[in-house]
C-alpha cells in the first residue's frame, strides 16, 4: 500500500500545537534541548507509537524513551516554548521529523500494517 503523507500530517500539526500551547503556561527558564535531540526523540516516540495496535504510546513506554535520552517531557515543552514563536524554524524541524519518519523502513512498514 503506498505511503500517504496525510497520515503523518495530523500528529505533525497537532503535537507542535499542543506543545506550544502547554509550554506557554510554563514560565521556567531552564535550558532547552538542542534541535537534533528533539528530532531524534520525537522520531523515536512516533516509531514506538506506530508499533502499537492503536498507534498510541503508553506513559511507561514514553517515559522509558525519554529517560533513555536523559530528558523529560518538560524538556520537550521547553523546546517548543523556546522556538514556538519562530514558525519558519518549527516548520523546518517538523519537515526533518517527517523526512526521517519517511526514510525509516520500520516506521513505514508499521504504518502500512496499520492501514
Amino acid at each position: 500500500m503506498p505511503f500517504h503523507p496525510s497520515r503523518w500530517l495530523y500528529p505533525l500539526v497537532l503535537v507542535p500545537t499542543v506543545l506550544v500551547g502547554v509550554s506557554a503556561c510554563d514560565s521556567g527558564s531552564a535550558p532547552t534541548l538542542d534541535r537534533e535531540t528533539f528530532i531524534q526523540v520525537y522520531v523515536e516516540l512516533r516509531i514506538a507509537a506506530l508499533t502499537q495496535d492503536d498507534a498510541t504510546l503508553t506513559d511507561e513506554d514514553r517515559e522509558q524513551i525519554l529517560a533513555g535520552h536523559g530528558i523529560t517531557e518538560e524538556d520537550l515543552f521547553a523546546f517548543a516554548d523556546e522556538h514556538g514563536d519562530d514558525p519558519a524554524y518549527m516548520v523546518q524541524v517538523w519537515e526533518e521529523i517527517e523526512e526521517r519518519l519517511n526514510e525509516d523502513p520500520e516506521a513505514e512498514a508499521e504504518a502500512d500494517s496499520l492501514r
